[in-house]
């Protein structure tokens, strides 16, 4: 994302902040001096914006129905992604491995089974997709 405000943020700035695309709603209502709703996944990220201390996601989750289901969550430097509702979680260290090459499942397996959990507790049925076509879907 690149942002520009005169007299606001410094120019040729670069920060490493994580964050989505449900962010901008809240930074928006920040921005403008309003209340984001209560019942939604995005923080403001405006204090990061300004260069300053801004909170952090515990985790960033995706899905994908485009082509075929897949998931993905982001924690930290970790990038988890699933082909398939019922496909093999593989697993990347983004600091060591931004073009994800490498999949460390296998050697990180208490890391899978923590995201294994997001994956389960974050997904919603949606009556656009229902969970037993995602579940026969190839990976």
């Amino acid at each position: 994302t690149t942002v520009s405000w005169r007299d606001r943020i410094k120019p040729n700035q670069m920060s490493d902040k994580v964050w989505a695309q449900y962010d901008l709603l809240a930074t928006f209502a920040d921005i403008a001096g309003a209340k984001s709703p209560k019942d939604i996944d995005g923080m403001s990220m405006f204090t990061a914006i300004l260069g300053k201390k801004s909170p952090n996601h515990k985790y960033l989750y995706w899905e994908f129905h485009e082509g075929g289901f897949a998931q993905a969550v982001r924690m930290k430097n970790w990038k988890a992604v699933r082909r398939g509702f019922n496909g093999k979680i593989e697993l990347y260290d983004l600091q060591t491995d931004a073009k994800e090459m490498m999949d460390l499942s296998a050697k990180y397996p208490k890391i899978v089974a923590q995201i294994a959990g997001i994956l389960k507790r974050e997904h919603v049925e949606s009556e656009n997709w229902s969970d037993s076509k995602a579940a026969n879907e190839k990976p």
